[in-house]
């Protein structure tokens, strides 16, 4: 049964991935306009929120604008709003389930869209984005949103570099020409996973190039992983390392299109598949 909700998360996750291009993106179920109050005026906000199934957006501008924007742009070429405040930038695109904010990747899972000309961001990410906490009152159906707080911290801080430089190669080269965004984090996660393995070595570096059993990468040991990465396979390693994951289970993965792994298939327990892989506890 856990391994059904796995996989179910899964379609969930996969069917949320659009691409981006010049149409706008529409929420997927019907929104539901609802209060907003910040505790600073104890009022309701001028800008209501949208629920969506489960989730609650916001309307970035005027969310952003009411919590000290300085400027509020957007970019018609690649559907992408940009917000500058004090100590915080963030970028939001049509179509993609993250927000960056000070070049941290918040995954939230569910699409960025417009509505009316609008662009709507789920409104727990944007709140991490600044710091606030935010509480969602069913018997009232209203948002209330804490908005004194700290920026996030940004990436230079967060992400260990090195961590950050082989996940993103070893995640471009394994899956970043091919695969979807949530097919990527999975394979990010089969490193991390590892790292944390009593088995495995205990650095995402060692993990990669471990040859103890055999190659475990084989992309490790060509030219390629010195490659520049693919910009989403830098995105999906930072959701990884913001602690996002597919599955916490999967050690082993690898593409049928390719070879058979025989010993993998007849020693691992099947998990499940997103794209081209086959992923393995």
């Amino acid at each position: 049964m856990f391994k059904k909700m796995i996989f179910a998360a899964l379609l969930l996750a996969l069917s949320a991935v659009m691409s981006v291009n010049s149409v706008a993106v529409a929420a997927i179920e019907p929104a539901e306009e609802v209060p907003l109050v910040m505790s600073r005026s104890q009022s309701r906000s001028a800008s209501s929120a949208k629920l969506v199934g489960d989730t609650t957006y916001f309307h970035i501008r005027s969310f952003s604008d009411e919590n000290g924007a300085v400027e509020v742009s957007w970019d018609q070429n690649t559907s992408t709003a940009r917000v500058v405040c004090v100590g915080l930038e963030i970028e939001a695109t049509v179509g993609q389930p993250y927000i960056i904010a000070n070049e941290r990747v918040i995954y939230s899972g569910r699409n960025n869209f417009t509505e009316n000309g609008k662009l709507y961001v789920p409104a727990r990410s944007i709140c991490r984005a600044f710091g606030f906490n935010i509480v969602w009152n069913a018997e009232e159906r209203t948002v209330y949103v804490n908005n004194y707080g700290t920026p996030i911290e940004s990436g230079d801080q967060f992400y260990n570099t090195n961590d950050l430089y082989w996940l993103s190669r070893i995640i471009s080269c394994e899956a970043g020409g091919t695969e979807p965004l949530i097919g990527q984090i999975a394979v990010g996660n089969v490193v991390l996973n590892r790292v944390k393995d009593p088995s495995s070595p205990n650095t995402v570096y060692d993990v990669i190039f471990d040859n103890r059993y055999g190659v475990q990468f084989t992309p490790a040991y060509t030219p390629n992983i010195y490659k520049e990465p693919f910009e989403i396979s830098v995105i999906a390693a930072k959701i990884c390392l913001e602690g996002f994951s597919v599955s916490e289970d999967a050690l082993f993965f690898y593409s049928p299109r390719y070879v058979y792994a025989a010993w993998i298939e007849e020693n691992r327990e099947y998990l499940f598949t997103i794209g081209g892989h086959k992923f393995f506890s």
